[in-house]
């Protein structure tokens, strides 16, 4: 692997520890889909089968969605985490107003916005508790960006006439409101799914979180994990493409979207060895990156 600037990876591909991450992934998945176990068998052997063809020179998003595409076939189950989003959409609902209120008594409003956004990037799969985004949250506020850009963060987006901030989780969108209300509503757009995977968001979690009041709401015409662009719908290429600047939450979005080309802010806390490794930075940095098109 060759390096950039900050010790960013030149590529970004898939590492042999990823495949037992995903594989357990989908098993995960598929129990939440279904109690029969011989479905659940099923689907571990035709992930596993899955797996040891596949190329590795691609993306982790790529063989994730191939995992969770057999899930999907395999138990009948179109949105195997659909109780989990739910159960953290109402969970964020009830934090948001202590989270707005914890922005507006701040000495700087907008970092702390930026890294509760961040903070709310700890609502994914293997997170199942409120206990750890509490803590989470106290951990991000208090601790300095561990890849700091800031300043250029508050500059460019002041300069910006288009922005498409594409979300990440289910849960999190509460997060990310917080932050594009520190700006000029009409500047941004927001970017969901287009159909379920993993926990995600969908226009159906954007609205619960009152996101399509705020800001026009896209999705991206396809279910796959981060943002491959070559599997978006065409409008969406189209608004991608017409955006003066992306944001982009989380370590799937910054895995598929290192480089598209854009002018691209990455907001992201590490969750895995494999994004230590490849960013250069420990399990719990929080990151704000900037790279330019």
């Amino acid at each position: 692997m060759l390096h950039g600037r900050g010790g960013f990876h030149l590529v970004m591909l898939t590492f042999h520890d990823c495949a037992p991450c995903l594989v357990r992934q989908a098993l995960d998945a598929a129990r939440m889909a279904t109690p029969d176990e011989q479905v659940q068998e099923k689907v571990l052997r035709k992930v596993l089968a899955a797996f040891s063809e596949v190329s590795f020179m691609q993306y982790p998003a790529r063989l994730s969605y191939l995992a969770h595409s057999i899930v999907k076939q395999e138990t009948s189950c179109p949105d195997p985490y659909r109780r989990l989003k739910q159960y953290f959409n109402k969970a964020a609902h009830r934090l948001y107003p202590s989270l707005k209120h914890l922005v507006s008594v701040s000495a700087n409003r907008l970092e702390v916005a930026v890294k509760l956004a961040i903070a709310g990037n700890i609502i994914d799969f293997a997170i199942r508790d409120l206990e750890t985004v509490n803590k989470t949250i106290e951990d991000t506020i208090q601790k300095p960006f561990t890849v700091n850009y800031f300043q250029d963060f508050e500059d460019v987006i002041k300069k910006s006439g288009k922005i498409l901030y594409i979300g990440d989780n289910a849960g999190e969108t509460f997060f990310d409101r917080i932050l594009i209300e520190e700006f000029p509503a009409e500047k941004f757009s927001y970017a969901v799914k287009g159909g379920p995977i993993i926990n995600d968001a969908t226009e159906e979690d954007a609205t619960f979180a009152g996101l399509v009041e705020l800001v026009e709401v896209v999705n991206t015409g396809s279910d796959t994990p981060g943002t491959l662009l070559d599997l978006c719908s065409p409008e969406f290429q189209e608004k991608f493409n017409q955006a003066d600047l992306i944001i982009a939450k989380g370590q799937a979005n910054y895995e598929t979207l290192q480089f598209c080309g854009k002018d691209i802010f990455f907001l992201l806390r590490v969750k895995c060895p494999v994004i230590a490794r490849d960013t250069g930075h420990p399990i719990g940095s929080i990151i704000l990156q900037y790279k330019r098109g």
